[in-house]
């Protein structure tokens, strides 16, 4: 399994820490004098410690002297380690992100780089990473549907998406239920509004239905208990189910989107759901379990228009 981002930063602390170890020992089989030197510049920072506890009158003065001898044992140091042919900075530890020493925080703020990890390695686990960049708000274009109820149904739908994705906040953000025909957007906005919701720090799990329907019955017939790829579809933040009626039909696959979408409605956890399969085709598909809490309890928009994708190329 692949590390998280927080055992990857609390590795990647220890490598610098282990590195820079490895220069200095490196250095002290050449001089023995810069070993002392690092030894005594650990016990005067020490030192220091405990002055600043300490609430001696004399402590300014202490501080004055332990700061010199700190001062003229680096200036040794660099020297030596110059006349070795090294960088003044050899033995210094090397972190990547100097403003919260690789640990990802500063103080008990995360910081940006962990923020900037934790964003892209959700983008991979999403499900959808190729689509994330290439499918945005910023480029869906309107102009693409033809003008009168289509243009102006699609602008409310796109409007409506971006304003969920901007306010998505895991637990209030309702469920919707994108329908309509082949090539009218509902992949584009389902990214789009994916990729916003990610970069808020939200996880989102974006799958098609077919694919559900396989993790569940690879489940079913394993005896391995601890394999559960199915319990993400549950976990989620936000789960995107694409093309549903897509997978091969039967009871078990109901009973799976009933599972899930049950689960999600009671947990309070958003979901959106694409369907080429009209309302009526819908119901004859599934149960009416199933149909009457996605077209009851979500918030249903209709796609309207042309093929996107033929539009484009005439």
């Amino acid at each position: 399994m692949a590390e998280s981002v927080y055992e990857i930063f609390e590795n990647k602390a220890f490598r610098a820490r282990k590195a820079a170890d490895e220069r200095s020992s490196e250095v002290w089989a050449k001089d023995s004098r810069i070993e002392k030197i690092d030894k005594e510049l650990s016990e005067i920072g020490l030192k220091v410690f405990a002055a600043a506890l300490s609430g001696e009158e004399n402590r300014e003065t202490e501080f004055a002297r332990l700061q010199a001898s700190l001062m003229s044992l680096k200036a040794e140091k660099k020297d030596r380690l110059k006349a070795l042919g090294y960088p003044e900075d050899y033995t210094d530890v090397k972190y990547e992100c100097p403003k919260c020493s690789d640990s990802g925080y500063v103080g008990i703020k995360m910081c940006d780089c962990m923020k900037r990890a934790l964003i892209k390695q959700n983008y991979a686990r999403s499900g959808i990473g190729k689509y994330l960049e290439k499918q945005t708000f910023d480029n869906f274009n309107l102009s693409l549907y033809p003008f009168g109820e289509a243009r102006e149904e699609m602008t409310h739908i796109f409007n409506y998406a971006k304003e969920y994705a901007g306010g998505f906040d895991g637990t209030n953000s309702s469920s919707l239920a994108f329908i309509g025909g082949t090539g009218l957007g509902k992949t584009h906005l389902s990214s789009a509004i994916a990729k916003a919701v990610i970069d808020k720090g939200y996880s989102v799990i974006y799958d098609s239905a077919q694919n559900i329907v396989s993790t569940f019955e690879r489940e079913r017939f394993t005896k391995e208990e601890n394999q559960r790829s199915s319990e993400k579809y549950m976990t989620a933040d936000l789960l995107i189910i694409d093309d549903l009626g897509a997978e091969i039909q039967g009871k078990s696959s109901v009973s799976y989107f009933y599972s899930i979408i049950n689960t999600r409605l009671i947990a309070s956890k958003p979901t959106i759901i694409s369907t080429n399969l009209s309302a009526k085709d819908l119901t004859a598909l599934y149960e009416e379990r199933v149909v009457s809490r996605i077209l009851g309890e979500y918030t249903v928009f209709r796609f309207a228009g042309e093929d996107i994708r033929k539009v484009k190329k005439q």
